[in-house]
């Protein structure tokens, strides 16, 4: 053997081993971080599914709607007759898991005042003692905010004698930003 197929010899025995070497590590510390890596997006992805079924069970999906998840005191910034006609939609929707009949709506005049805009409506309705109950509670409860005012609760007479349907009138009242249009 001469020399030069010495060198050649102790050349491929480096590259042998330093292919080895790389291996081992492959093999050991990378592979283990490629498959914390894949775990994590695997994570992600199904934790991101998770969100949009939240997001389709809310009905919500826009840039919009999420900037109205962060104020949810105001109504969003609509016209005053769309805020009125939710408004509208909103209380009949609490009066009917209620169980509360409603006999009337009246829109009430808005206004503004320190760049809110205050709109309302009138709502004239006949229930028993737990739908009132029930519907009050829903109506405060409720998001973006109502306020109840100007409360009236008569009871029904049949025959001159008191029954357990109430006659309730009051108003309810949100606030949405801008003045009024």
């Amino acid at each position: 053997m001469t020399l030069r197929d010495r060198q050649l010899v102790s050349r491929a025995a480096a590259l042998s081993i330093l292919l080895a070497l790389i291996g081992a590590v492959w093999i050991g510390p990378v592979t283990g971080y490629l498959d914390l890596l894949h775990d994590g997006a695997e994570q992600i992805a199904s934790k991101t599914q998770v969100v949009r079924r939240y997001e389709a069970l809310l009905g919500r999906s826009g840039p919009e709607e999420i900037a109205a998840l962060k104020d949810p005191v105001l109504f969003p910034a609509l016209s005053d007759a769309q805020a009125l006609a939710t408004l509208q939609e909103a209380v009949k929707g609490l009066a009917a898991k209620s169980h509360v009949e409603i006999q009337g709506l009246q829109i009430l005049p808005s206004d503004g005042q320190g760049g809110l805009s205050r709109i309302g409506i009138r709502v004239r309705a006949t229930a028993d003692i737990d739908g009132t109950n029930g519907l009050l509670y829903a109506i405060e409860a409720s998001r973006p905010l109502l306020y109840v005012d100007n409360l009236q609760l008569r009871p029904q007479v049949a025959n001159s004698t008191p029954t357990a349907v109430l006659d309730l009138q009051f108003d309810v009242t949100a606030f949405k930003p801008g003045a009024s249009s």
